[in-house]
């Protein structure tokens, strides 16, 4: 029953934002450059988990290992999926679009159980990430600067470099919390705190979040494997998908694994919106963990 008022929900924020928002940076935020759209994602992922939990037997059916859903049932939830992610093309988000892209992709197979969602859906990301590198003049810039910080090393290519540069005075131990420079990092609070961590922590310390960060979310798919409920399954999949992909997104864009996204590394990053989110979809996890 909360699904569609989640969905609504969900649509008027991001509605909102791009009506009477200000474009900043790329993004588009509300006056005091507060930005409520990070709310939207848990909505998301319990509208799509109470899509999903009553259609598992649409979304099983499989042709040579490949899903082949019913036209309609497809349709509908492209079209439905599409808008959301349409309205955060339309504000520049482009990280939270393939954050979202990616979500919907491990909740089908959270659904389903059939490995070809993850296959057809990994060459629909990439068909989608290529296709917005040439369409988008914001990712064409984020994608040079990926390819080679060096050609604009004191532009756009600052922000790169210089939080390389903090990872690697961290050096293995780390110079002591406290006693690194995060100021010479460009939005350092948010998008590039893993750098400041890891000029402060070290590649050791770097290594005990991301481990920490994998027995989190290791919890959290064994709190959604052993749910009854097909709902209660596919939500906390999805809530722990979104965690997952967006430490990860966060962490391949500061370590220029891939070409940066814009989104904030859960539970660390400086933001209200962002923590609150995090915080909520870790208690809805343990509330799912608790039911058995």
């Amino acid at each position: 029953m909360l699904g569609w008022p989640a969905y609504l929900a969900a649509l008027a924020v991001l509605g909102l934002v791009i009506a009477f928002g200000q474009r900043f940076r790329g993004g588009i935020f509300l006056p005091g450059n507060y930005n409520p759209t990070e709310l939207a994602k848990p909505l998301l992922v319990l509208f799509l988990a109470a899509f999903l939990g009553g259609r598992q037997k649409e979304f099983s059916t499989t042709q040579i290992g490949l899903p082949a859903p019913p036209l309609p049932s497809l349709l509908a939830l492209g079209a439905l999926w599409g808008a959301p992610l349409a309205l955060f093309v339309v504000m520049g988000d482009l990280g939270q679009a393939m954050l979202m892209a990616g979500v919907l992709v491990f909740m089908l197979y959270a659904a389903t159980r059939r490995l070809g969602w993850l296959v057809a859906g990994g060459v629909v990301l990439v068909g989608l990430g290529i296709l917005g590198g040439y369409l988008s003049a914001h990712a064409q810039v984020r994608i040079a600067i990926w390819r080679d910080p060096f050609a604009d090393p004191t532009g756009r290519g600052w922000q790169v470099l210089q939080g390389l540069s903090a990872l690697y005075a961290g050096g293995m131990w780390g110079c002591g919390f406290g006693s690194g420079a995060p100021g010479s990092v460009p939005i350092v609070s948010s998008d590039f705190i893993y750098a400041a961590f890891g000029e402060e922590a070290g590649w050791v310390g770097c290594a005990l979040m991301l481990a920490a960060f994998g027995a989190f979310c290791s919890r959290g798919w064994r709190a959604a494997a052993n749910a009854t409920a097909p709902f209660a399954i596919v939500f906390g999949a999805g809530l722990t998908a979104c965690l997952a992909t967006q430490a990860l997104l966060n962490v391949a864009g500061v370590t220029k694994a891939l070409p940066l996204t814009g989104v904030t590394l859960p539970f660390i990053s400086h933001g209200g919106s962002s923590l609150v989110t995090s915080f909520c979809m870790a208690g809805l996890l343990a509330g799912i963990s608790e039911r058995k």
